[in-house]
């Protein structure tokens, strides 16, 4: 995924499949230091997944929004400015999800050309 590439800052997964009442399996959280940069790490994530085939089944969050989520069904992704991150600090509502290494990504993802809609 591309998220480090585009400078998604404080990026951490979590693997909430034994926490109670986790939405998902897993969550992706990162911060961005402006809408623009937001956008851009939706963007690049969006295309990067769809690369393998991968498309969300939900978003929220418009271009003006302080929090984007991507919703890939066992894979949340949440995209904060950093000082909402701060206030929402969702590792803190799972205690007993497991923080998982991030891991930049090594190779290449083969791209696909995006649909007009």
């Amino acid at each position: 995924m591309s998220a480090d590439s585009k400078q998604g800052a404080e990026i951490s997964v979590l693997d909430i499949r034994k926490a109670p009442g986790g939405p998902s399996d897993y969550m992706l959280l990162m911060s961005a230091n402006s809408h623009v940069h937001m956008k851009t790490l939706r963007d690049s994530i969006e295309e990067s997944l769809e690369g393998y085939g991968l498309t969300s089944i939900h978003r929220d969050g418009s271009r003006d929004s302080k929090w984007m989520a991507l919703d890939y069904g066992g894979l949340l992704i949440h995209i904060f400015l950093e000082e909402v991150r701060d206030f929402y600090s969702l590792e803190r509502l799972w205690p007993e999800a497991r923080t998982l290494a991030w891991e930049p990504q090594k190779t290449k993802v083969p791209s696909r050309k995006r649909r007009k809609s």
